[in-house]
This record gives C-alpha cells, structure tokens and sequence, in this order.
C-alpha cells in the first residue's frame, strides 16, 4: 500500500459510494476542500484508491488550540477493510499534521467509527448528535505532539 496526496477531486467517488451513498457527487464536495491550507490523502492498492481522507485547516469552538484540523471523509471501499487501511492513513495524516505544528485534531465520527477513533488515541467530547441525513455522530479530538488535557 502506498498513501500519497491527492486532489479533492479524486475524492469524490469514494465518499460517494463509502459516506453518501445515494447522493450526487456534487453532494460530496465539502467546504473548503479546495483551499491551499486543506490537504486530502488517498491510500493505493496497486493502481485502485482503496481509502481516503481529508484534513481542513478548521477551528472548532469548543477547544481553545490556536492550530486545529478537521478530519473529514475517512472512507476506505469495503473490499479493502480490515487491512489497517484507515490506520495508516490516520497515521499518515498526523505526521503532516505535526509537520505542520497543529495542536489538535478534531472530527464528527460516525456513531460506527467512535470505536476506531478511540483505540487511535482519540478522545469522545460530549455526546452524539444527528447530523441530518446522514445519522448519529460524536465530537472527538486527538492531541497531537507534546499537548495533553488539562
């Protein structure tokens, strides 16, 4: 498996199939996904993109951290799960992220994916809350470097 950036473009077929079945790829599109600070990496299986996910250069609210990116559209195809595809695309994602001196990562799991996030190092934030159409999520964070909950 090889993980390399990609454009928001070559995204949007697996969050189509993978987080938005059903909809138009318009539909897929996130804001932002364009802008110079986001970065989007896809995971290879020889020639197929197997798994993808976005990180937008976003503030949340609820942490104080001066530097946060959201992890968005962490999808892999079904036919390649259970290969730790997620996890190395997790793991890709925070070594830019350190590069980058982010303090934090933050995302909206699904309320199906709380479980990977958590044996990832990331931490629950209050409760689930249904995000229209697509169902129930929680807030989680992760502290990236030498940052830790106070």
């Amino acid at each position: 498996m090889i993980i390399k950036p990609i454009s928001s473009k070559e995204t949007l077929s697996l969050r189509q199939l993978v987080l938005r079945p059903g909809k138009s790829v318009d539909e897929c599109v996130f804001e932002g996904d364009n802008e110079p600070e986001n970065f989007h990496l896809g995971a290879f299986e020889g020639k197929v993109l197997a798994g993808i996910v976005s990180l937008m250069n976003r503030k949340n609210t609820a942490f104080t951290e001066k530097k946060q990116f959201q992890l968005r559209g962490m999808a892999v195809l079904p036919e390649f799960r259970n290969r730790k595809i997620a996890v190395e695309l997790l793991k890709a994602a925070e070594e830019e992220l350190h590069a980058q001196k982010a303090e934090i990562i933050w995302c909206n799991a699904r309320k199906i994916a709380i479980g990977f996030y958590q044996k990832n190092g990331f931490e629950r934030f209050g409760g689930l809350f249904e995000i229209p159409q697509i169902g129930p999520h929680c807030l989680m964070v992760k502290k990236l470097g030498n940052f830790r909950f106070l």
